[in-house]
């Protein structure tokens, strides 16, 4: 597997390449076309009209999800993944537009990160029996 990067504004500069494993919650993320996004993060600017997102790693969905900047976005504490028009997810694939985000979740917290971890139990379990 390619190691997730992310460009990330630190010290109000932006820097290109930085491993998602270096991300934390409060960091701003740049992403566009193209680019895989490196931890869950709710959506701040769109730099294009439009911004989509293939989401169906998480979903299976095989339409790509429009996502709204701030509160535009905001859905239910517990909405299902495929409403959060607000929030980019780790893993997916920017497909049309691009945009900044603030980190929100890394690693194993991110949705991504909670399948992953949803397996590895199972697997635990099985062998267990």
């Amino acid at each position: 597997l390619q190691p997730s990067l992310a460009t990330v504004l630190r010290d109000g500069k932006w820097i290109d390449g930085i491993d998602a494993s270096e991300l934390v919650p409060g960091d701003v993320i740049s992403f566009r076309v193209g680019d895989k996004i490196s931890a869950d993060a709710r959506v701040l600017t769109l730099q294009t009209s439009t911004l989509s997102v293939d989401e169906g790693s998480l979903t299976g969905e095989s339409v790509t999800v429009q996502k709204l900047p701030g509160d535009e976005g905001l859905a239910a504490k517990d909405a299902p993944v495929q409403d959060m028009k607000a929030v980019v997810f780790s893993g997916t694939m920017v497909t049309s537009g691009s945009g900044t985000a603030v980190v929100v979740r890394t690693g194993m917290d991110t949705e991504i990160g909670k399948i992953q971890k949803g397996v590895t139990e199972a697997k635990s379990e099985e062998q267990k029996t």
